[in-house]
């Protein structure tokens, strides 16, 4: 594990684990498939919460607190309910939901055998129904440890960091035709601010800090979402801002904040990346 991994909480119901269907691992399939992805570090399910000496409720919450991805492998198992939770509901629902309380992004991949369908709880039916109408999550059904194997590695890809290192943002002088089209004279000299996406998925909430290079005042920049593909985005120019930018003084410094697939990024002054759990700096 490194600080700059994502960490995939992993949740699971009792039926699709080892030791209760042996004919099929599909827990250790996953737990297979997300180790052995760059960029990613496990949070198992599997300890269970009774060993710590606070409510697992509490335990829940924490632990997904410091997970950036969730992903749920469902069956048709319910297994036990959260102790000290009102709602009586099931550790793998409970989980579903904090996950969801706290924003952070779901991958729910549901498993299909009708030949265990019969006698399923309720409960969990009505919750599998939930997980299938939903349009918050990403979202595949699975009936072999071929098609999980598949259907995770899908959906890990768009969440993977390489994809985020697309979104690059660079300060150069803006051309005369640009400066042209916002009245200045094409011959004067500013910054401009280029943000790029050459990635597969959308940048939202893009903002650009832009360091003053004379000691004056610093520039956060509303750049919006850039889309896909996206390489040839108008830049910002620096014009009404001049005075915190010499055009005679270094190339001003610029860092970047943007979200990816829910994953909210920080692409330092020097050019690295790291992933931030805040939606701004």
């Amino acid at each position: 594990m490194t600080m700059s991994d994502l960490r995939v909480f992993l949740s699971h119901t009792s039926d699709l684990d080892a030791p209760v269907n042996r004919a099929v691992d599909f827990v250790g399939t996953a737990i297979r498939v997300i180790a052995a992805q760059p960029g990613f570090s496990l949070e198992e399910q599997g300890t269970t919460f009774t060993a710590e000496d606070q409510p697992a409720a509490d335990v829940c919450r924490r632990r997904l607190a410091g997970c950036d991805i969730y992903v749920g492998i469902i069956g048709y198992g319910r297994g036990s309910t959260v102790r000290d939770d009102p709602m009586r509901r099931s550790f793998v629902e409970f989980e579903f939901d904090v996950a969801r309380e706290l924003g952070l992004p779901r991958i729910v991949l549901v498993w299909n055998d009708l030949g265990h369908a019969s006698g399923i709880a309720v409960e969990q039916s009505t919750f599998r129904m939930r997980l299938t109408s939903s349009q918050e999550v990403v979202f595949a059904g699975f009936s072999s440890v071929g098609d999980l194997r598949l259907a995770l590695v899908e959906a890990l890809v768009r969440f993977r960091p390489e994809t985020s290192e697309h979104v690059s943002c660079h300060i150069e002088w803006a051309r005369p035709a640009e400066l042209a089209s916002l009245g200045i004279d094409p011959t004067a000299r500013r910054w401009a601010v280029y943000v790029r996406n050459a990635g597969e998925y959308p940048a939202y909430d893009v903002l650009a800090t832009v360091h003053s290079n004379n000691g004056r005042e610093d520039w956060d920049i509303d750049m919006g979402t850039i889309a896909p593909r996206d390489v040839t985005s108008t830049p910002y120019v620096l014009n009404l801002e001049i005075g915190s930018f010499n055009p005679d003084g270094e190339r001003p410094l610029v860092e970047l904040f943007f979200t990816v697939t829910g994953v909210r990024w920080h692409r330092r002054r020097d050019g690295s990346l790291v992933r931030t759990r805040s939606p701004t700096h």
